[in-house]
């Protein structure tokens, strides 16, 4: 995979190159260590252009993802993905897509670094 940004670069690339989360499908969370907190890696499998993105969180200061079996494993049919102060916060089953956090969004995470990844 090649990498192609970081923080507000990322971003900034997603939005030029039309690559949305949103109508992807999550194929993959990998959930580690690293320094004392965890770290969260999205695999998703891009609908507009055939390709895989990869976006690693690190510096995770909350997440949370939710799966129940009579349900698919997992089209993004809703998200918001931004950065307020320093926190990137995306949520890919968010209550509404206003750019803020909102207690009842759901499979989300918030942290201090992203990184992205394209094949």
């Amino acid at each position: 995979m090649s990498t192609i940004g970081k923080n507000d670069e990322l971003l900034k690339y997603l939005s030029l190159h039309k690559l949305y989360i949103l109508d992807s499908e999550l194929f993959k969370i990998d959930i580690f260590e690293k320094g004392n907190t965890p770290s969260i890696e999205l695999y998703f499998k891009l609908s507009n252009k055939s390709k895989l993105l990869k976006v690693k969180f690190t510096n995770v200061k909350e997440y949370s993802f939710y799966y129940r079996s009579d349900h698919y494993f997992y089209n993004v049919e809703r998200c918001k993905f931004f950065k307020k102060d320093d926190l990137f916060y995306l949520s890919v089953d968010p209550y509404n897509e206003a750019e803020e956090i909102n207690d009842e969004d759901q499979d989300f995470i918030l942290c201090n670094e992203i990184e992205g990844y394209i094949q």
